[in-house]
């Protein structure tokens, strides 16, 4: 019911803003001064507006927007339109129909009220704050491809905005969370590397380090992923080096290069116990061990291996 009130309150405000903006010249070529047809769709659709018939509306703002595109009450019969799909939720059509809206009538005043319906529909679909009906009744969660195109949608049509890189970041989050791991990742530097100024920049670049860490972890112990880890926490602390989350990058690096030394050292064991090179395997052990700093331990099974060898460590 609060939505409700909500979306007949907006429309009540945008049709006020529609009136000052056909007492200006629409541009040359673009819009019909008068369209007889489309007053007459637009006044039956606001009586049923008026009448709470949001069926009739519908249909009527349709008409009006499919055969007279060029009129101009068309732009904001497209954005009641819209409006008219949150009220009846229909969010998939709400969105699209927003588009369009910025697609086709970017010198609007309605333009930026768009933008903003977007953002809002996208950020509840990405925070699971939104449904859609399956057979008119039945309430499911958004598919995820709407959200990603939403998202992404929001991010193309506004992209020197500050939502741009915040609708990123939730994109990302919600990669993650969906465990599209490489896909996050890649949402992640794009905020970066496209905006690195913004607030959300530094959480990012923490969490492509992050998130190659926990690849690194999870089993799949890719030397390339161990490195790129390495490599996002050493480009957070140089590109952000006051942030607040400074000390959980100098963590989560630390830990990176024990795991860095305990890989030598599990080389060198390969070497030593299945390929039979000592020399390679003493090449690696020696390594280890001037790495007792970074890990002690896997430094002391280096030394214990080279006293074995019969070598010294240097």
């Amino acid at each position: 019911m609060n939505k409700a009130f909500l979306i007949m309150g907006a429309l009540a405000a945008s049709l006020l803003l529609c009136q000052c903006y056909t007492d200006a010249p629409p541009a040359s070529g673009t819009l019909k001064l008068v369209d007889p047809e489309a007053q007459e769709y637009w006044k039956e659709a606001q009586e049923c507006v008026e009448q709470k018939d949001w069926s009739g509306a519908i249909s009527r703002y349709k008409k009006l927007c499919e055969y007279h595109a060029l009129a101009e009450e068309a732009p904001a019969a497209r954005f009641h339109l819209a409006q008219l799909y949150e009220l009846t939720d229909d969010p998939r059509e709400a969105f699209d129909t927003y588009q369009k809206v910025i697609e086709r009538y970017p010198n609007s005043p309605l333009y930026s009220q768009a933008l903003k319906a977007q953002k809002e529909l996208a950020f509840k679909a990405a925070r699971g704050e939104l449904t859609s009906k399956v057979l008119w009744s039945f309430d499911v969660p958004m598919d995820p491809s709407d959200v990603i195109r939403w998202l992404n949608s929001v991010c193309q049509n506004a992209p020197y905005s500050e939502v741009a890189p915040e609708a990123m970041y939730l994109l990302g989050e919600y990669l993650v969370k969906r465990e599209r791991t490489q896909e996050a990742i890649e949402t992640f530097q794009k905020l970066v590397d496209n905006y690195p100024t913004s607030p959300y920049a530094p959480v990012a670049q923490l969490e492509v380090a992050d998130l190659y860490r926990s690849a690194s972890e999870k089993g799949d112990r890719n030397n390339t992923n161990i490195m790129r880890a390495q490599e996002a926490y050493e480009a957070y602390l140089s590109m952000f080096p006051n942030h607040a989350k400074s000390a959980q990058a100098k963590s989560g690096l630390n830990d990176i290069r024990r795991q860095l030394v305990q890989q030598k050292l599990e080389i060198g064991e390969y070497y030593m116990n299945r390929m039979k090179n000592l020399d390679a395997a003493v090449f690696c052990f020696q390594e280890t061990a001037s790495m007792d700093h970074i890990n002690p331990e896997a430094a002391a099974k280096a030394k214990e291996y080279l006293k074995e060898l019969g070598s010294k460590v240097q």
